[in-house]
């Protein structure tokens, strides 16, 4: 369904997704912006290259199951975004590896006054919430913590 706009409206089920339909024309300057904002990411305790050819999951756990050691939360956000939205959650089970599912979706950045607090303290309340000793679970090391933002 093409409205008059310019937009497109496809229809997945019973959602519905929005998008500008696409140029015929290539813009230069967009795709030299693109190259430009990928140069200044901040990208914090970056993955080798060699990281998920070696992880072989068995599964998805939750962070509260015993023994779980995390190994790597990756957070992603834009600059003016309150928020970190989590990637996703690695960790080590039993000498398996494990997906980790969290009971949140987004860690709120130290200005977004967030009443649960924010970055690793937002962590903390959430994991005394849920009776998780966070520190425990690894997800507070420097190593298990990764961010990437433009």
């Amino acid at each position: 369904m093409t409205p008059r706009n310019g937009f497109r409206v496809l229809l997945q089920g019973k959602k519905r997704a929005v998008g500008r339909l696409p140029t015929k024309k290539t813009s230069l300057p967009l795709q030299k912006k693109t190259k430009e904002r990928r140069e200044k990411m901040i990208n914090i305790n970056e993955i080798s290259s060699d990281y998920r050819a070696n992880r072989n999951e068995v599964g998805t756990v939750n962070w509260d199951r015993p023994g779980l050691k995390i190994t790597r939360l990756r957070m992603v956000s834009d600059p003016d975004f309150p928020y970190w939205d989590i990637s996703y959650c690695h960790g080590v089970l039993n000498g398996e590896d494990v997906r980790v599912r969290l009971p949140f979706h987004q860690v709120p950045k130290a200005w977004a006054k967030d009443p649960m607090g924010s970055g690793k303290g937002f962590i903390v309340n959430v994991a005394k919430k849920e009776g998780v000793y966070a520190k425990g679970t690894g997800i507070l090391d420097t190593e298990a913590l990764s961010y990437l933002s433009p």
